[in-house]
């Protein structure tokens, strides 16, 4: 059969319409499929921050954020759900983590002032699919920053048994400069006593110390243990010296005045050594005065000589 140049036109329309309705729903649909493979892993990537620590504290981390790699920009999201937390191997031992959130609490040492502590984690998705990352800690190094640049210095004060005694406020030398100077207190410094203190008090803003020697502390140097803490976290320490006199000895150091002595009854060894020198000089002196006269007669106008 025939067919006429019109109708073929017709079928060939009707045939080019049939695929371009149907091109983008063919598309779509592998875009979907495309998508629904692909591990979360790749479209992810997890974003860990860092903390400030201090020695002996137990300090946490902010929870990770994602950022979705499919879009143009930085994203800070959270979580993908069911996403889960753990810590790998290589983790400190003092460190934890929370499974479902991915925070970690880290309680740095001694070994770690002045360090940066990284904390390994392992990201797990809902399929199954992980990542990895590191929460870091900067630990404060306590005897580091101002504590290091400065020294403090305490001058000597002198203090009486019983009495209240009161320091001169403590100066600070600049180590970075070759000269010792007496510089005031950087600003921000509070100072407390050691728990080692005893009999003492301190103004926290000055650092002046008020320090009452007992009696058993005559006659020995007391140093009251100090401690600088600076806005940095770093802490410095520092003895402030209190010499101590008895409470009847003379202040500032001077010279205690002589006390009259109780006078000692006759009878005594040496009253009766003073007593007995005494006598024997004065018989000694009548002796001579009787002997010069012998033998050197007094004349005396109008009497007769002795025969």
């Amino acid at each position: 059969m025939n067919t006429s140049p019109t109708r073929r036109l017709r079928s060939l329309c009707a045939a080019g319409l049939t695929l371009a309705l149907l091109m983008p729903i063919t598309t779509s649909v592998t875009i979907a499929e495309e998508g629904a493979g692909t591990a979360l892993t790749n479209r992810y990537d997890p974003l860990f921050g860092e903390a400030r620590a201090k020695v002996g504290a137990a300090v946490t981390s902010t929870a990770p954020t994602f950022d979705d790699t499919t879009t143009d920009q930085l994203d800070e999201i959270p979580a993908p759900e069911q996403t889960t937390f753990a810590l790998r191997d290589g983790a400190p031992a003092n460190a934890k983590i929370d499974a479902a959130t991915g925070v970690v609490t880290y309680t740095a040492t001694h070994d770690d002032a002045g360090k940066v502590i990284s904390v390994p984690v392992t990201v797990i998705y809902s399929d199954k699919s992980t990542d990895e990352g590191e929460v870091y800690f900067v630990v404060n190094d306590p005897h580091g920053g101002t504590a290091k640049k400065f020294t403090v210095n305490y001058t000597t004060t002198h203090a009486h048994t019983g009495e209240k005694a009161v320091s001169k406020a403590p100066t600070f030398d600049d180590t970075s400069t070759d000269e010792v100077e007496a510089l005031a207190a950087p600003e921000g410094a509070v100072f407390k006593l050691s728990k080692k203190a005893r009999d003492a008090e301190i103004d926290p803003a000055t650092g002046v110390v008020t320090f009452t020697a007992p009696e058993s502390d005559a006659n020995t140097t007391v140093n009251v243990p100090v401690v600088v803490f600076y806005p940095d976290d770093s802490h410095a320490h520092a003895d402030a010296p209190f010499e101590v006199f008895h409470h009847d000895h003379g202040h500032d150091g001077e010279t205690p005045k002589p006390i009259n002595p109780t006078p000692k009854p006759f009878g005594s060894s040496s009253a009766t050594g003073a007593a007995i020198l005494g006598a024997g000089a004065l018989i000694a002196l009548v002796a001579a005065i009787v002997h010069f006269f012998t033998t050197h007669p007094l004349t005396i106008p109008g009497l007769p000589l002795p025969r």
